[in-house]
């Protein structure tokens, strides 16, 4: 098992989705695990919620994130196609949010809405929210000289995606580094971003990782995808904390699993 995925509270359930390989300790073709709780303390094993069976998922679906709408559950996650990583969507078709349906038209942002100078198989880890009538979706990625960047799409219907912008660029990465699974929650007029990025170099204790998990706090103009943030903060220097997930939909307090 790793990263956490699709976190989110429905109806004081607690749905954490992650990726997960049952036929092998070794991360293989990627499946979605799914648990349920309400507390943290007493988890419910669901079915696999994502099989890679499709021509489009020849290595796995890859890290995502999910959403409620019109009472189903989203599920938006990176297919990989023989190393191009494109993103897709699944629908629940169940009362229990178990089951899920993938959509018939994926990849829904497919490589070609994708920035020049942008590697076609380094672009995963869709984060999906809502804000003032829009959907907005961020996603991991990396330029063709190995610098990581994250990305900012816009959609009406999770179905249309438009490219707004890149909200973060890095140079502190070596060859290639990348932003992955990135994560973000509105706190009043400021954002608190998380992501973990590869190798970043070592300074003292810090960033002793092959992939550090930093935060950052700033304002972001979602209409042009402007994001003015201070720097970046290492949220754990033990030797590996991963690929946290922030839960979207909590408004009494920030929950992340890693």
């Amino acid at each position: 098992m790793n990263d956490p995925n699709g976190c989110i509270l429905i109806d004081d359930n607690y749905h954490i989705f992650f990726q997960y390989n049952p036929l092998d300790a070794t991360p293989g073709r990627a499946h979605w695990g799914h648990t349920i709780t309400k507390d943290f303390i007493h988890f419910e094993i669901c079915t696999i919620a994502l099989t890679p069976d499709m021509i489009y998922e020849s290595i796995g679906c890859w890290s995502g994130s999910a959403i409620k709408k019109d009472n189903k559950l989203f599920l938006i996650y990176t297919n990989n196609d023989n190393g191009i990583q494109q993103q897709s969507i699944a629908a629940s078709s169940d009362d229990n949010y178990q089951t899920f349906i993938k959509d018939k038209n994926n990849p829904i942002i497919k490589s070609e809405l994708l920035p020049v100078h942008t590697d076609i198989h380094a672009f995963r880890d869709p984060y999906i929210f809502y804000e003032d009538g829009f959907y907005y979706l961020l996603a991991g990625a990396r330029d063709n000289r190995g610098y990581g960047k994250i990305l900012l799409f816009k959609s009406n219907d999770l179905y249309k995606w438009e490219y707004i912008n890149t909200i973060m660029r890095s140079n502190l990465m070596g060859n290639p580094g990348i932003f992955e699974c990135p994560s973000i929650k509105k706190i009043g007029d400021k954002y608190l971003l998380v992501a973990s990025i590869n190798l970043i170099k070592t300074k003292n204790h810090k960033y002793q990782n092959f992939a550090s998990t930093v935060a950052v706090i700033g304002k972001l103009n979602l209409s042009i995808g402007e994001f003015k943030h201070g720097q970046l903060v290492e949220l754990d220097v033990g030797f590996d904390y991963y690929a946290p997930q922030i839960f979207n939909n909590d408004d009494e307090r920030i929950i992340t699993v890693g």
